[in-house]
């Protein structure tokens, strides 16, 4: 399962609970619910936040994405929007991580817990779901 969601207002507590409820049946039609409870501590910090991010989980969201599109949209399409959202990551990475005054370098530096999603987002790319051949 893969569930996003957007911040839309300044949060002041300390922690932000998720709940998130799926009802799903299974291939013997029993009903099942799934319950996902996540705590998340709050930060003003955006190299917490960066430094707290799962790549796995950013290349599975980014993933599943695509297959949803994919219903509907062209493969082209698809591989596309993947390269543009991989795009918008780093490029607001590098845009609140390095600063005019902080010595940066024309080359990005990837923070460790990051640094494998360039191949995860170019394994996407090349699958063989994601082909138009």
């Amino acid at each position: 399962y893969a569930i996003e969601c957007e911040i839309e207002e300044t949060i002041s507590a300390p922690f932000v609970v998720f709940q998130a409820v799926v009802l799903h049946s299974t291939s013997y039609g029993e009903r099942r619910i799934r319950v996902v409870n996540l705590a998340v501590p709050t930060t003003s910090s955006m190299s917490e936040v960066y430094s707290s991010a799962d790549q796995g989980a950013i290349a599975t969201l980014l993933a599943n994405k695509a297959a949803e599109r994919s219903i509907h949209h062209r493969l082209e399409d698809v591989r596309d929007a993947l390269m543009n959202k991989f795009v918008d990551v780093f490029t607001t990475y590098k845009n609140t991580m390095t600063s005019a005054g902080s010595g940066a370098s024309a080359q990005l530096s990837i923070a460790s817990n990051l640094s494998l999603l360039p191949l995860l987002v170019l394994a996407l790319l090349k699958h063989v779901g994601l082909r138009a051949r």
